[in-house]
């Protein structure tokens, strides 16, 4: 990525990151309740993918599967298997500031340090990957909630998403104790 002040500030996760983490601390409260980060990502995901900049050279597309904004369409609030048309309207999600700045806080912190991807190696990025192979994303159809449960001892946690109305409409009987 280029190492320039502008693509720094305005494009890169960590400028996004900075700036949301400069809010958290300024105006907590709204944190969730404003709505421009999860543009500034759609924008860099299509930036690295696309390309852009004055030179070819600056940013060149990368055109990978990661960043495609085709396969992954619900990003963009575009449906499964659409096709991205220019100048098409899309209506990405309204995932609030405060949602992307925890995110961000958890891939670019770890025990309070700052993390370096670059500085990984091979080893280390593929350990991370298979870490995460078994994971998917999943649209909640109706307000639920996580439930979160870690082991005394365990190193594995597990977070179970019930669905609030099938709970709530279940007769007392047909509801597990605890």
């Amino acid at each position: 990525m280029p190492p320039d002040d502008i693509y720094q500030r305005n494009y890169s996760v960590s400028g996004l990151y900075e700036r949301l983490r400069e809010d958290a601390g300024n105006y907590p409260d709204t944190m969730d309740q404003r709505y421009g980060a999860w543009a500034w990502l759609l924008s860099l995901f299509r930036l690295v993918y696309d390309g852009g900049g004055q030179t070819p050279e600056y940013l060149p597309a990368r055109h990978g599967q990661l960043f495609d904004p085709d396969e992954y369409a619900f990003l963009e609030g575009r449906p499964r298997g659409s096709k991205f048309v220019k100048g098409q309207v899309i209506q990405p999600p309204r995932i609030p500031d405060g949602v992307v700045y925890r995110l961000l806080e958890k891939l670019l912190i770890l025990e309070g340090e700052r993390l370096s991807y670059r500085a990984l190696d091979v080893e280390q990025i593929g350990s991370v990957y298979e870490g995460i192979m078994g994971f998917a994303v999943e649209q909640a159809k109706s307000p639920s909630i996580g439930v979160y449960s870690k082991p005394k001892g365990s190193k594995v946690s597990t977070t179970v998403v019930v669905d609030v109305a099938a709970i709530l409409a279940a007769k007392s009987g047909d509801k597990p104790e605890a």
